[in-house]
């Protein structure tokens, strides 16, 4: 959950603070019991997702809000940077996938494609206009962005891979 954390808080300040680097010793976690009323994370089919424990990540960036879902085979951790009045960013919900697949597959090209269905699910655009890019920057790869019909939008979105587990957090 740690590691989780500081990755996942590392990811969401670096869309707003290019370059910073993840040093493992510059994050400190603590948890934050009841923080869960911030932000309400919503399954792409829209069921409630419980949120099983809260807490704060201190970044060189400043402090940012982490809600954890979990079984007993995979940890998942949403970041949220907080806003100007302290709260996390939660006007909307955060609509999340967590997927196990089985068989080979290309666990990125796995990820894209499953936001990118549910990004034309709902913004009703065709999947075949909707991009997910990464700029190349002086510190390699930026954060993902959404392009539909080659324009940015403010979708905001993270991607996850691991093993057979595939995820993302999508925030419209």
């Amino acid at each position: 959950m740690l590691w989780a954390a500081k990755e996942a808080a590392f990811k969401a300040v670096s869309k707003f603070k290019p370059g910073l680097s993840f040093a493992h010793r510059a994050y400190a976690h603590r948890d934050e019991p009841g923080k869960a009323a911030h932000i309400v994370l919503k399954q792409t089919n829209g069921n409630a997702v419980s949120i099983q424990e809260c807490g704060v990540v201190m970044t060189p960036a400043g402090p940012v809000d982490t809600f954890f879902t979990l079984s007993t085979h995979r940890v998942h951790c949403v970041a949220a940077v907080r806003n100007g009045n302290g709260g996390a960013p939660a006007a909307n919900p955060v609509h999340v996938l967590e997927e196990r697949r089985d068989g080979p597959f290309d666990p990125s090209a796995a990820v894209r494609r499953a936001a990118i269905h549910h990004l034309a699910s709902v913004t009703k655009a065709s999947p075949y206009y909707i991009d997910i890019r990464r700029d190349e920057t002086p510190h390699g790869y930026g954060a993902p962005r959404v392009f539909i019909e080659g324009n940015r939008t403010d979708i905001d979105i993270s991607l996850s891979h691991d093993g057979k587990y595939i995820a993302f957090a999508v925030h419209y």
